[in-house]
């Protein structure tokens, strides 16, 4: 039988389904002549997302780790990073797209490694760790053997958030204790028994006034 091509221009497809910002198409499809779509097809767009392949089926399939993040992404980003709980649909109704869109969406940006890990936070006081202290640590030695091994050394659990900086300290640590002779213990074991850390200067938080790993999103 013989094959027909056929263009298709600015084609209505289901946005929902795709889950992508279809604009302007130009889709060449070769269709054999009682109407069965063969597997050979060709198509280019304008639209958002410049990397992606279609399986035999012509169903959208992203390529891995080259998303690039539009308007809908963003503000399910800004939903998510102050709880990432809410519900698909409530998600889905403060963005306008539908659960399943923002679903698929929120898999991709966490198979692309823009989402890193959906966590709880707890609170250190309601723990029996009420003491936040923020450490700056100078090293002898900052050569890449030596830096990394501080980097290892201080990036055990009693660490919260560790920090290599620029400036008079090379580390900046974050750690909660529950008493400042767990902490006396933690700094004799990790900065005093080291040979490479010069000195450490150790600041006790008073007060949380705002923590959090939020990114802004403009």
């Amino acid at each position: 039988m013989t094959d027909v091509t056929e263009s298709l221009l600015d084609c209505e497809i289901e946005t929902d389904k795709y889950d992508v910002p279809l604009r302007a198409w130009r889709v060449e499809i070769s269709i054999e002549t009682y109407g069965v779509l063969s597997n050979k097809f060709s198509l280019s767009h304008s639209c958002l997302y410049k990397n992606f392949s279609f399986n035999h089926s012509g169903r959208y399939m992203p390529v891995p780790n080259s998303l690039e993040l539009d308007s809908f992404d963003i503000a399910i980003l800004k939903v998510v990073q102050c709880c990432n709980t809410t519900p698909l649909r409530l998600i889905g109704e403060s963005v306008n797209l539908s659960p399943a869109a923002v679903q698929r969406r929120i898999r991709r940006m966490e198979e692309a490694g823009v989402i890193v890990r959906n966590v709880a936070i707890v609170d250190p006081e309601r723990v029996a760790k009420p003491i936040t202290l923020i450490v700056e640590v100078h090293a002898k030695e900052t050569n890449t053997a030596a830096a990394t091994a501080l980097k290892k050394a201080f990036s055990g659990p009693e660490v919260q958030q560790c920090y290599y900086v620029t400036g008079e300290a090379d580390f900046v640590l974050v750690m909660n204790v529950s008493t400042m002779t767990e902490y006396e213990a933690l700094a004799s074991r990790m900065f005093d028994e080291n040979d490479n850390i010069k000195w450490y200067r150790t600041t006790v938080a008073m007060s949380r006034v705002k923590v959090g790993l939020e990114v802004r999103l403009d």
